[in-house]
């Protein structure tokens, strides 16, 4: 619950905090965001989204009031951190590719499709290069900022990593199939 992360604030009738925030993160805490603006009206809340390493940097310097990472992202990091979301990441096509007849998907499956990767500095880039350390990455990709253009792309037709929050719905349609990346670790805990 964010309320429970700005307890330092909780006094504060007016004001304004800054939050620092990876919209890997940012979309799983809408709601707690909009039950604190509920809960503190006259609070100005600033949204700064960054990728995790912005993120970090702007703990570090003290530029922001909280920032909201992976956990694997803060280690090292000179923050404190509380697990405050859960999110899986899921590899994901659209219904029509051949990728989704497989039992299993292994990175190599990957060279022929178009695939859509983050930008460096972000977990999901971190996540992805990881599934790859043993084969090459795709020549044919994407390289994006913004979790709303990975998902236009693999609507589109691409492969791509993305949150199961930003996909939900189109999972539900049918629209995307999750395809079975084997060694692929799928729960991140955010902090």
């Amino acid at each position: 619950d964010i309320s429970f992360q700005v307890q330092r604030i909780n006094s504060l009738k007016r004001g304004r905090v800054v939050i620092s925030l990876t919209s890997f993160i940012g979309t799983g805490l809408t709601p707690a965001l909009l039950g604190f603006k509920r809960e503190y009206p006259q609070v100005r809340l600033d949204l700064i989204f960054n990728n995790t390493d912005e993120v970090l940097d702007n703990i570090k310097e003290n530029r922001v009031d909280i920032g909201f990472a992976t956990t694997v992202s803060l280690s090292g990091a000179a923050a404190m951190g509380t697990a405050v979301h859960r999110e899986r990441v899921l590899l994901l096509a659209r219904a029509d590719n051949p990728l989704c007849r497989l039992k299993t998907v292994l990175p190599g499956d990957l060279h022929d499709q178009l695939f859509v990767i983050r930008e460096p500095g972000t977990f999901t880039r971190q996540f992805t290069e990881a599934w790859f350390v043993d084969v090459p990455m795709p020549v044919n990709l994407i390289e994006i900022s913004r979790f709303t253009s990975v998902r236009d792309l693999i609507l589109a037709g691409a492969v791509g990593l993305a949150p199961e929050n930003v996909m939900n719905k189109d999972i539900a349609e049918k629209a995307v199939v999750v395809l079975p990346a084997k060694n692929l670790q799928s729960w991140v805990d955010c902090s």
